[in-house]
């Protein structure tokens, strides 16, 4: 694959992981970007986050096996405010960031890790 398609193939993925999450968050597609975190930008966590992860995984048939959920969301729902004092007081580990870019890179190798 030239480089060119390769950059082509990559701007379309954008696209199309971009309209995914705005349909799935009923979302405006200007208000995501690639640098866009899960978590803290989009609000999407709890159930809500494991269902995106799903239908993520099945629309872009991206193999999620070795994803840990929880080192992007914890182990149940959680105000944000909460985990950060979890962290502080060392009664936890800080969770992961999961950005719109890692969804699309996702989509493209077709594995999320």
């Amino acid at each position: 694959m030239s480089p060119a398609s390769t950059q082509t193939t990559a701007v379309t993925k954008q696209i199309e992981v971009i309209e995914f999450l705005s349909r799935e968050l009923a979302m405006d597609k200007s208000k995501i970007w690639p640098s866009s975190r899960l978590r803290q930008d989009l609000r999407v966590d709890g159930a809500d986050a494991m269902q995106l992860i799903e239908a993520f995984s099945v629309a872009f048939e991206v193999d999620t096996d070795d994803f840990r959920f929880t080192d992007y969301f914890g182990e149940k729902p959680q105000p944000q405010w909460v985990a950060y004092m979890l962290w502080i007081f060392g009664n936890g580990q800080p969770l992961k960031t999961l950005t719109v870019q890692n969804l699309i890179h996702a989509a493209l190798l077709k594995k999320l890790l």
